[in-house]
């Protein structure tokens, strides 16, 4: 009588064990039969969800990338240097690069300014205080708010989806699930950190606005400038050597014509002095 309960026991448990495998299972093969309703394509989207990230964009904050291209003329590089690295600190924003270029008679400097977004117009007019007019002034706003929201609601489903297959992982039993599972949680992940990436880059964009600058001054054409007698003197001679070498060397590309031409005038005058004598 013993034997026999101990081995309905034992059916009893082993029972239990199969069906748990048999239930962590099912649930992975559910998740992975869902994945593409709750994690879709990049590149597809839904009928309705155009609607439904139109209707959020026009009650959402609006999402602004704002950039500016300006050139104009400077009476004095130096102060000019001066007074737009004053403005620049003024709106708290920073210089990411500067560049010196152009040369004697037009020399120049170029900046490429970051600026907090709410500084950007302040910023844009201070800048045409240093200046009578504008040679360029270009100005962008993109609005991005769709793919704001569009990429903030990619991540939360991604995360989501991150996390259900986290707790079956837990769960899970049967190696070739496991395996099987933290494959594709390397791959969400992936797209989690990509993801993540772009709404940094434009989180990053939105806050801080761009404006590329180029200031120039035109240099006065001054007598010290001009050359010297003797160095004109001597600029004169050495042309005047190689146009002289260069006429003989045309003359030779041409020595056939020569030779047929005077060969031609040479029969021509023999011609003519056999005739006088004949008359």
């Amino acid at each position: 009588m013993k034997k026999v309960s101990i081995l309905l026991l034992l059916m009893v448990l082993l029972s239990c064990g199969n069906n748990h495998t048999e239930t962590v299972s099912n649930e992975y093969q559910s998740t992975q039969a869902g994945m593409a309703e709750a994690a879709p394509p990049m590149s597809d989207k839904a009928s309705g969800g155009a609607e439904n990230i139109t209707t959020v964009t026009q009650e959402a904050e609006k999402k602004i990338i704002k950039t500016a291209d300006i050139v104009f003329e400077s009476k004095n590089l130096e102060d000019s240097t001066v007074k737009i690295k004053e403005l620049v600190k003024k709106h708290k924003g920073y210089i990411t690069t500067e560049t010196s270029e152009g040369n004697e008679y037009q020399p120049s400097l170029s900046f490429f300014i970051r600026v907090p977004s709410e500084s950007f117009d302040l910023m844009i007019a201070d800048l045409g205080k240093e200046t009578a007019y504008f040679d360029r002034k270009s100005i962008e706003r993109k609005d991005v708010t769709e793919e704001f929201i569009d990429v903030e609601s990619r991540l939360k489903t991604k995360k989501e989806l991150e996390s259900r297959y986290l707790e079956i992982l837990r769960q899970a039993k049967n190696m070739s699930d496991i395996l099987e599972i933290e494959q594709k949680l390397s791959s969400i992940r992936e797209e989690v950190e990509a993801t993540e990436g772009r709404l940094k880059y434009l989180q990053n964009q939105v806050a801080m606005s761009s404006i590329t600058l180029h200031i120039y001054k035109k240099m006065p054409y001054s007598v010290s400038q001009k050359e010297s007698f003797f160095s004109q003197l001597g600029t004169a001679f050495v042309k005047g050597f190689y146009n002289l070498t260069d006429f003989f060397i045309g003359i030779i590309y041409i020595w056939p014509f020569i030779i047929i031409i005077s060969l031609v005038f040479y029969f021509f005058i023999k011609r003519m002095r056999k005739r006088k004598q004949q008359k």
